[in-house]
């Protein structure tokens, strides 16, 4: 992870702490910043990482809070609208 510049997602590594000896102090700082903010996430978080399905959750996020952002859906609409693509999405992935 040093040598790569990377964030580890391995709860026991992050713990361990990773010295990134090629970043500026701002660059360490802020893998630092992430490194303990990491270690404060639900264990849900980590279990979506590694879920099958993950990327129809993450593709149903951002296209429908994109839409609201942009202002062509409403953040209710996105809202309402993210778990029914993520439900048409997973019942087409599993077919």
């Amino acid at each position: 992870m040093e040598r790569t510049d990377n964030i580890p997602a391995d709860a026991a590594l992050l713990k361990s702490g990773i010295s990134y000896a090629n970043l500026s102090p701002a660059g360490k700082a802020g893998m630092k910043a992430f490194q303990e903010s990491a270690q404060k996430l639900a264990p849900l978080a980590y279990r979506l990482q590694g879920y099958k399905y993950n990327r129809v959750i993450f593709d149903a996020t951002v296209n429908r809070l994109s839409q609201a952002i942009a202002g062509q859906i409403t953040l209710d609409q996105a809202y309402q609208r993210i778990p029914e693509d993520v439900k048409q999405q997973l019942a087409a992935a599993r077919q």
